[in-house]
């Protein structure tokens, strides 16, 4: 969220949002709620008993899930 999104850009990226979360596997989806809150990677490599490295790791699989849900190349 920022000054230059409209109302209507941030109704539909949280519906999206929303909708791209259901695609994921319970623990995944878990994850990503954790981390879209602002969790460090650390603090959620402690949480879910994971190395650091998958978390980040991870992240990076969650960009490209997401790319592709909306669209982008």
């Amino acid at each position: 969220e920022d000054a230059s999104v409209t109302p209507a850009e941030l109704a539909a990226s949280r519906i999206d949002y929303s909708a791209f979360l259901t695609t994921l596997d319970r623990r995944r989806r878990r994850i990503a709620e954790i981390l879209s809150a602002g969790e460090t990677t650390q603090r959620a490599a402690k949480r879910f008993r994971v190395c650091p490295a998958r978390i980040s790791q991870f992240r990076r699989e969650l960009q490209a899930a997401w790319n592709r849900f909306v669209g982008d190349a």
